[in-house]
């Protein structure tokens, strides 16, 4: 998970005459009124629009937003809410509170986009562990304080999440300041939450990494293969490089910096924006590219 820009509001959540707004406002009537036995429950549909659907796979480039894999050229995603709308599980992760967060159901600001497997419940194998364990997010939404979750809308604000967003608009609230991974061995590709200065974990970096299931075995491997890529062509530039030294002339000089530059631009490939696994990219990719150009 890396932090990533949220475009503008897509017109069918934009404005009175959306769909989203009137979606609201009938949410709004039925809580309002005495006796609910006389309505109708209504529904959510706003978020699920073409234009929802078609900016989120722009800011997240077609991959989760959670684990950062590729899923829109194999199956459709999931239009995923931060906070979840119809029923939420408490911090304890057995309550359920019914109806959730309704009031963000529609909210550009709650919408992610997700593979199934971070966002619905489901068991997989996990790194260092030999049994499937029950991983995803389904309607789960831990927090710090469960006394301050919201009960109603503008409560929200109130609350301290432990699941990281990938949105979020508070440079401290960046999961790339919060998680890492290890580079090197047998934890290569593993996803790790930061040590705090008094030597503890990050709370919120671990939850969201278990909640998720971010060290899924097969997750992990697609990591592992991603590095040991970025690696080689690391190796493959470092040897150009000590060759550059040894040009003899400057034709061979150019020849050589001609193919260093091919080799640059599949790392820069590797961190881009549009990359998989961009966070644990940039983590091993972005030191060596200094060293290289201070060289």
């Amino acid at each position: 998970m890396i932090h990533l820009q949220r475009s503008k509001i897509p017109k069918d959540l934009n404005g009175k005459t959306s769909k989203a707004w009137k979606e609201l406002e009938a949410w709004k009537k039925y809580y309002k009124a005495k006796d609910k036995t006389k309505l109708k429950k209504p529904k959510f549909s706003a978020y699920k629009a073409r234009s929802v659907r078609d900016s989120l796979r722009e800011i997240f480039h077609g991959k989760c937003s959670y684990c950062e894999a590729r899923i829109f050229h194999i199956t459709p995603e999931d239009i995923e809410h931060y906070r979840p709308k119809s029923a939420v599980l408490t911090s304890d992760g057995k309550t359920k509170l019914a109806d959730g967060y309704w009031w963000l159901a529609a909210d550009w600001e709650n919408l992610l986009c997700a593979c199934f497997i971070c966002n619905r419940a489901n068991y997989q194998v996990i790194y260092g562990s030999p049994l499937e364990q029950r991983v995803g997010k389904g309607i789960a939404f831990p927090l710090e304080e469960e006394k301050k979750r919201a009960k109603k809308p503008g409560q929200e604000a109130k609350e301290k999440p432990l699941l990281l967003n990938p949105c979020a608009k508070d440079p401290q609230e960046y999961p790339e300041n919060h998680m890492t991974f290890g580079l090197e061995g047998e934890l290569a590709g593993v996803p790790m939450a930061k040590v705090a200065p008094n030597g503890e974990l990050d709370t919120r970096g671990e939850t969201t990494i278990r909640v998720f299931g971010l060290r899924r075995t097969t997750l992990v491997n697609e990591r592992k293969q991603r590095l040991l890529e970025i690696r080689d062509k690391m190796k493959d530039v470092e040897e150009l490089l000590a060759k550059l030294d040894q040009a003899p002339d400057a034709a061979t000089g150019d020849a050589i910096l001609k193919r260093m530059e091919e080799k640059l631009a599949f790392l820069k490939m590797y961190r881009a924006e549009d990359a998989v696994y961009l966070l644990m990219a940039r983590q091993v990719i972005d030191p060596f590219l200094a060293k290289i150009f201070t060289s």
